[in-house]
This record gives C-alpha cells, sequence and structure tokens, in this order.
C-alpha cells in the first residue's frame, strides 16, 4: 500500500495510523458509501437519559422509511 500511495498519513503527516484511500472510480458506481456498516443498522446507546436518541431514529425511520432498530440502556444512578 505504501508503494502505491494508498494510505494517508494526515495533513503534514500528523495522524499516528494511516488511513486506507478510497477513489471514487473504485467504488460501486462511482457512489461513496455513507457508512461502513453493510448490516441491519442497529444504533446503541448506552445513555439513553431522556431517549433523544430512540426518538431521532424513529422519526427518520418515518422520514424515510427505513428500517433502523435501537437499543437503549439506562443504568440507575448509584451514591
Amino acid at each position: 500500500m505504501v508503494t502505491e500511495n494508498r494510505l494517508y498519513w494526515g495533513p503534514n503527516e500528523s495522524y499516528q495510523k494511516p488511513r486506507i484511500k478510497r477513489f471514487l472510480i473504485e467504488i460501486q458506481d462511482g457512489i461513496v458509501p455513507s457508512t461502513w456498516w453493510t448490516f441491519d443498522d442497529v444504533v446503541l446507546d448506552f445513555f439513553s437519559g431522556s431517549a433523544a436518541t430512540s426518538h431521532a431514529v424513529m422519526s427518520l425511520n418515518a422520514e424515510d422509511g427505513g428500517n433502523r432498530r435501537y437499543i437503549m440502556v439506562q443504568l440507575p444512578r448509584t451514591l
């Protein structure tokens, strides 16, 4: 990957770990994927509180007909 110039080290090579370069021509139909997740979407929120995340997921599903699922976790406070 180094010899093919396929690694991106950030501006001024400031990243400690490189990122793999992707080019539009290599991606199917020339469309950049919006996520790396290729399975059914599941949103996990360990600090659900007022359940704003679940509300956002349900609203987006209603808006675009999506089938996203969510798991909300709220542990009781301990002193």
